[in-house]
């Protein structure tokens, strides 16, 4: 073997050393941040009872209110292990959130346990995503029960 080969060939085992062991740690889990504009209410005639900028507030009457809920090989629904909802209830119990999930090809729907929010500001946490778990291959969406003077900001999950 040639002497001025082996600093090409001890650079070069360096640099594979960086590479395969650069990557270790940074790993992180998939998570999703919704805002509440992606949302809906059940009736697109609500008119000026409802707001929809940096939140959604429903300000007279209350409103249901479905978000759709991304699912992609990075982070399906199937494997989402935390749900947050961000909001604002007046009442201790008025809001309730529920992860549901709806058959692709029939009219069949599922929804989970609900999950009340405490009065003021901060939503529901730890929402239960069991349904998503039986059902990989539906459609989720998220459910929102919102009373007069609630709104709602947007959801996380991991």
């Amino acid at each position: 073997m040639n002497i001025r080969a082996l600093p090409i060939i001890a650079i070069g085992a360096f640099l594979a050393g960086i590479a395969l062991f650069g990557q270790a740690g940074t790993a992180s889990a998939a998570y999703r941040r919704v805002h509440s504009s992606q949302c809906h209410y059940s009736y697109d005639n609500a008119g000026s009872t409802i707001y929809n900028g940096y939140w959604l507030a429903s300000y007279t009457t209350g409103h249901d209110v479905y978000c759709p809920v991304p699912s992609d090989s990075e982070l399906s629904h199937a494997a989402t292990t935390t749900l947050n909802v961000y909001g604002y209830s007046p009442t201790a119990t008025g809001a309730y959130s529920k992860a549901c999930v709806k058959a692709p090809s029939t009219a069949a729907y599922t929804c989970g346990a609900l999950k009340y929010w405490a009065s003021g500001y901060g939503g529901a946490s730890g929402v239960s995503v069991a349904t998503w778990h039986l059902y990989p291959t539906w459609l989720p969406v998220l459910y929102n029960s919102l009373p007069a003077g609630a709104a709602l900001y947007g959801f996380y999950m991991t």
